[in-house]
C-alpha cells in the first residue's frame, strides 16, 4: 500500500513539473514573439503598444519579487502569469505588432471572444488569491467575482484605448472601416444605414463578444467547480409532497417572513420611493406617444421589483433570497432618474449635465449594490477577506458598464430608439469636448467619445467607492483593535 501510494505521488509530482515547463516555455514563447512584434510593427504607436504588452509579461514574477511576504502576492498563482502572456501575444503581439488587426478585420472579433475567456481565468486566479473558497457560498463568490473583474478589464481597455487615441492619433477603438459585404454589417445592416454609424456599431460589437466570451468561460467554470466539489453541490431530492404539500401555508409564511425582512432593512423613505417609481413609470408607459419608447419604458420599470420578486421566488436557503432589500431602493433611484426624467421628462435633451451627472452617480450607487450582494456571499473578517468585498464591489460595478452599452446597442436596434451616444450634436462646452474635441478631429467618433465619456465617468466613481470602502473598513478595524485592547487593560 505505501508502495502504491508512493507511486501515485511521484506521478502527480511529475505531471506538475511538466505543467510548470510547459508554462515557463509558453512565457517565453510570448516574450519572444513580443519581441519580434516590437521590430516588426509599422508605427511607432503600434510598437510602444507591443512593448507595453512585452512588459506586462512579467507582471507576477515582479510582483511576487517586489512584495516580498505579503500574503496575497504570495497566494497568487504563476498560472495568472500564463493568462496575461496569452493576452499580450494575441492581442498586441500578433494585432499590432504584426497588423493582423489591419489586414484581417475578423481578427478582432475573435480576440475579443478569447479576450473575456481570459479574463475570467483572471479574475479566478486573484479571486483565490484573496480568498480560498471552502463553502459553497464561497465558490459562488469565486465564480461572480471572476466574471466581474472580466468585465472590469473591458473597461479598463477601453479606457486605455480610448487615451491612446487621443494622444496618438490611432483608432484603436474601431477597426478600420471595411467593405459592406462584411458578415458584421450584413447582420446589423438596418442600424447601419448611416455610414457615420458604423464606428459606434463596431465599437459596440467589440464590447457584446468580450462580455460573450466571459459569460460562457463562467458557465464552464462553475461546472468545473461543481464537478471538483460534487459534495458542497449535491442536490438532495425532495418529494413533490414535501414540495407542494400544504401550500397555501407555506405561502403564508414566506409572505410573512419577506414582509419582516423588508421592515428590518428598509424605512418608510424607501417604501415611498418605491411606489411613487411605480406609479409613476406605469403613468409614463400609458401616456407616451412613441410605442417603441412605451416598450423600453415598461422592460425597465421592472427593475423597480426585481428584488422583491427574486426573494418571493427562491427558497429562503439561497443568495438570492439574501440580498438586501436597500438594492431595490438602488435601482429604483436609477429607474427615475434614468428612465423617467431622463427619457419621459426628456431632461436628456434639455442639458447634457443631467447625462453627466447620472453616468457620475451610478457608479457609485452600483458599488453600494455590489457591496450588498457581496455580503450575501461572504461575511467581513480578515484584512483580505474585506479587500475581496471591496473588490467584489467595484467589479460589480464596472461591470455594469459594459451590460448597460449592451443593453443601448439591443434596445437601439430592436425598438429603433436612440440611446447609445444620443449626443447627435454635442454642447460645446461639455467637458469631454473641452479636453478631447469633437471626436478629437473626426465627427465620425462623436458617438463613441459620448459613450466612453460615459464609461470614463461611472468607472472614475466606482474607484472612488473602492477606496472610500476601504478606508471604512480600515476605521471599523482600527476601531475593533482598540476596544479589545482597552478591555485586556
Amino acid at each position: 500500500m505505501i508502495y502504491t501510494e508512493g507511486i501515485a505521488m511521484s506521478e502527480t509530482e511529475n505531471k506538475n513539473k511538466r505543467a510548470a515547463v510547459a508554462e515557463i516555455c509558453l512565457w517565453w514563447l510570448a516574450r519572444i514573439i513580443l519581441s519580434a512584434g516590437v521590430i516588426s510593427a509599422p508605427t511607432t504607436p503600434k510598437r510602444l503598444m507591443v512593448l507595453a504588452a512585452l512588459a506586462s509579461t512579467f507582471t507576477v514574477s515582479a510582483l511576487k519579487k517586489l512584495s516580498g511576504k505579503s500574503p496575497v502576492s504570495g497566494r497568487i498563482s504563476y498560472h495568472l502569469q500564463s493568462c496575461i502572456c496569452l493576452a499580450a501575444v494575441l492581442g498586441s503581439g500578433i494585432g499590432f505588432g504584426f497588423d493582423v488587426f489591419q489586414k484581417l478585420p475578423e481578427y478582432d472579433i475573435f480576440l475579443n471572444f478569447v479576450g473575456g475567456i481570459l479574463g475570467v481565468a483572471t479574475g479566478y486566479y486573484i479571486s483565490i488569491a484573496l480568498r480560498k473558497p471552502i463553502k459553497k457560498k464561497g465558490y459562488y463568490f469565486t465564480v461572480f467575482m471572476s466574471f466581474f473583474i472580466s468585465n472590469a478589464f473591458i473597461v479598463v481597455r477601453e479606457i486605455a484605448q480610448f487615451f491612446i487615441d487621443y494622444f496618438t492619433g490611432r483608432n484603436l477603438l474601431r477597426c478600420e472601416f471595411v467593405g459592406d459585404d462584411f458578415w458584421l454589417f450584413r447582420l446589423v445592416g438596418p442600424m447601419l444605414s448611416m455610414y457615420e454609424q458604423r464606428p459606434l456599431y463596431d465599437y459596440s460589437i467589440d464590447l457584446v463578444m468580450t462580455v460573450f466570451g466571459a459569460i460562457s468561460a463562467t458557465a464552464v467554470l462553475f461546472v468545473y467547480i461543481v464537478i471538483k466539489n460534487k459534495e458542497l453541490f449535491r442536490i438532495e431530492k425532495i418529494s413533490l409532497r414535501s414540495t407542494f404539500g400544504n401550500f397555501p401555508q407555506k405561502c403564508r409564511d414566506k409572505l410573512l417572513y419577506e414582509a419582516d425582512k423588508v421592515r428590518q432593512q428598509t424605512n418608510l423613505a424607501d417604501m415611498l420611493l418605491w411606489w411613487c417609481t411605480r406609479v409613476l413609470m406605469i403613468y409614463a408607459f400609458i401616456t407616451i406617444e412613441n410605442r417603441a419608447e412605451a416598450t423600453l419604458m415598461l422592460v425597465v420599470s421592472l427593475g423597480t421589483v426585481a428584488i422583491s420578486l427574486l426573494h418571493l421566488i427562491t427558497p429562503r436557503e439561497s443568495m438570492f433570497c439574501k440580498i438586501n432589500y436597500r438594492v431595490q431602493t438602488l435601482l429604483c433611484v436609477i429607474v427615475f432618474l434614468g428612465s423617467f426624467c431622463g427619457n419621459y421628462v426628456q431632461i436628456y435633451y434639455i442639458t447634457g449635465r443631467f447625462d453627466t451627472l447620472l453616468h457620475f452617480m451610478s457608479g457609485f450607487i452600483s458599488t453600494v449594490a455590489g457591496y450588498y450582494i457581496a455580503l450575501t456571499l461572504v461575511k467581513p473578517g480578515k484584512r483580505s477577506e474585506n479587500t475581496a468585498i471591496c473588490l467584489f464591489a467595484v467589479a460589480f460595478s464596472m461591470t455594469v458598464i459594459p451590460i448597460h452599452e449592451m443593453i443601448e446597442f439591443f434596445g437601439d436596434y430592436i425598438w429603433g430608439t436612440c440611446n447609445q451616444g444620443f449626443m447627435w450634436e454635442p454642447e460645446e462646452d461639455v467637458l469631454i469636448y473641452r479636453l478631447f474635441g469633437k471626436g478629437a478631429g473626426n465627427e465620425l467618433l462623436i458617438r463613441i467619445y459620448d459613450s466612453m465619456y460615459d464609461m470614463v465617468l461611472a468607472t472614475t466613481s466606482s474607484i472612488i467607492s473602492f477606496f472610500a470602502l476601504m478606508t471604512a473598513f480600515e476605521r471599523k478595524g482600527n476601531k475593533a483593535i482598540t476596544q479589545k485592547e482597552t478591555v485586556k487593560c
